[in-house]
């Protein structure tokens, strides 16, 4: 089945920046392998899988020796934008907070 998306449902693809992408990276290869990520049905877990492997055909950083570091600075910068523009209140930080107390229990 083919889908026809309009220029505003394609627009925001465009919009991810490296940090972005950086951060997206490493979110699904520290996840692939966790039990405890939960999926509705196993096409959510396929299509993230096939991101996963464009971002590991298409990225350098990754597999830079610094790669921490360049991890940390693309994280610092998206949270510093994020807060800029909504504040430190929002439901973001909150559901954060709420997964962190979780799991300390």
């Amino acid at each position: 089945m083919d889908f026809t998306f309009s220029k505003k449902m394609n627009q925001p693809l465009h919009e991810l920046t490296s940090d972005d992408l950086i951060v997206l990276f490493e979110w699904l290869s520290h996840n692939e392998e966790k039990e405890e990520v939960t999926f509705s049905d196993l096409s959510e877990l396929i299509v993230l899988d096939k991101i996963q492997g464009l971002l590991e055909k298409a990225m350098v950083e990754p597999f830079k020796t610094n790669y921490g570091e360049v991890l940390l600075e693309s994280r610092t910068r998206i949270k510093n934008e994020f807060e800029e523009k909504m504040g430190i209140e929002t439901w973001l930080h909150k559901l954060l907070k709420n997964e962190s107390a979780e799991k300390n229990k």
